[in-house]
C-alpha cells in the first residue's frame, strides 16, 4: 500500500497557507486534491497529494522558516485523536511517547522517535520527503508547541537540530525555539531537558489508558465480570496494547509472576498468551469501528499494529469482509 495520510493534515495546512497569503483554490488546483476528498477529515489522503501541497507552498512562500511558521501556528487538537491522547497523557515525557506511537496515523512519512535516556525526540522525513525540509520542520515545531499548550508551559528545548545547511537569516528559529540551534545534523530533533519531561500535562488527572479504557468501553463489555486467569490476563494486556505492542514479559510483570507461571496457567485454562491477545483484539475491534470519530487506521494503531493493512487482513480472517465493508452494514 501506497503511504497516506489523514485529510486532516492538508487541511491544517491549508488554513495555514491561506493565514500566510496564498490562494487556498489555486493550491487545491495545483496538488490535484478536490474539497470533496477533504470533506471528511478523517478519510486518508494518498502521500504524494500531501508532497505536492508542500511544494506548492514552498513555490509560493519559499521562506527557509516556511515549515516552522506552519508548525508554530498549531494546535495541539489539530492531530485528533493523536492530540486527544497527548492531552490526556500524565506528563509531557508520556505525551511525547504518545506522539511517537500513534504519529503515523496523522503521517506515515515523517517518522518520530523518542531517546528518553538523552531526551531527544527525532523528526526523519523517510524516502519521500528527503530532499524537503519543510515538513519535518514543520512537525518538530508542532510538537514543542504541543508540548507548551498541554503543559502551559513556556517550554525551551535545551537544543534544536536541523539537517540542513544553516539558512542566512535564523531569527525566526531563534524566535520561536529560543535555544542553541545547529544546523548541518545528520538528523532533526530537538533535546528536551529531563525535568521538562517530567512536567505533568494540565489535564494530568486522566491518563491515556483511561481516555482508551473509556473509548473502548463497548468493545470491552463484560470484560470487568471475568473472573478467570484468561480475564485477569486480558485486564493486563489492554493497557499495553494501547500503548505499543504488549509482551509476555510486560504481562507477567503486570500480574505479578514470572513468565512460565503466566504461561502454565493459560495452558491450565487451555489457552495460550498469543491466542489471548487476538481474541481480544477481535472482540475490541467492532467496538472500536462503532465510534465514527476514529478512522480505521486509528482503530489498527489502538489495537497495536504497526501497519493498518495488517489489521485490514486480520480483520478479514475474523470476519470475512473488510473493516470497511462492517461499518457500511451498520448503516
Amino acid at each position: 500500500m501506497s503511504p497516506t495520510g489523514l485529510a486532516r493534515l492538508p487541511i491544517v495546512l491549508l488554513d495555514r497557507a491561506e493565514k500566510l497569503g496564498m490562494d487556498r483554490a489555486e493550491l487545491v488546483r495545483m496538488t490535484g486534491l478536490t474539497e470533496e476528498a477533504l470533506a471528511d477529515p478523517e478519510a486518508r489522503i494518498p502521500a504524494a497529494k500531501i508532497e505536492s501541497l508542500w511544494r506548492a507552498m514552498v513555490s509560493r512562500a519559499p521562506h527557509p522558516a516556511l515549515g516552522i511558521r506552519v508548525g508554530a501556528a498549531y494546535n495541539v487538537l489539530d492531530w485528533g485523536l493523536v492530540g486527544y491522547t497527548m492531552t490526556y497523557s500524565p506528563t509531557l515525557g508520556c505525551a511525547l511517547r504518545r506522539l511517537v506511537r500513534y504519529g503515523r496515523i496523522v503521517s506515515e512519512t515523517v517518522q518520530l522517535e523518542l531517546n528518553e535516556a538523552t531526551g531527544e525526540f527525532f523528526a526523519d522525513g523517510g524516502a519521500r520527503f528527503d530532499a524537503l525540509i519543510h515538513p519535518v520542520e514543520a512537525r518538530l515545531a508542532a510538537a514543542l508547541c504541543a508540548a507548551r499548550q498541554i503543559t502551559k508551559a513556556e517550554i525551551v528545548p535545551k537544543q534544536a537540530h536541523f539537517a540542513h545547511e544553516r539558512p542566512s537569516d535564523t531569527s525566526e528559529y531563534a524566535a520561536f525555539f529560543r535555544c542553541s540551534l545547529f544546523f548541518d545534523r545528520p538528523r532533526s530533533s530537538l533535546v528536551f531537558h529531563q525535568l521538562d519531561l517530567e512536567r505533568p500535562t494540565s489535564t494530568g488527572d486522566e491518563t491515556l489508558v483511561g481516555y482508551l479504557d473509556q473509548l473502548a468501553e463497548d468493545a470491552l463489555e463484560g470484560l470487568g465480570r471475568d473472573d478467570s486467569f484468561v480475564g485477569k490476563v486480558r485486564k493486563a494486556i489492554w493497557p499495553e496494547l494501547s500503548d505499543g505492542h504488549p509482551s509476555l514479559k510486560c504481562t507477567a510483570k503486570a500480574l505479578g509472576m514470572s513468565v512460565r507461571t503466566l504461561q502454565r496457567r493459560l495452558r491450565e485454562e487451555g489457552q495460550t498468551f498469543a491466542g489471548t491477545l487476538e481474541a481480544l483484539r477481535r472482540e475490541m475491534a467492532t467496538g472500536l469501528l462503532r465510534h465514527r470519530e476514529l478512522s480505521v487506521s486509528e482503530v489498527a494503531f489502538l489495537l497495536g499494529y504497526s501497519e493498518p493493512s495488517t489489521f485490514h487482513r486480520a480483520f478479514r480472517r475474523w470476519h470475512d469482509r473488510s473493516p470497511q465493508e462492517f461499518r457500511r452494514e451498520l448503516d
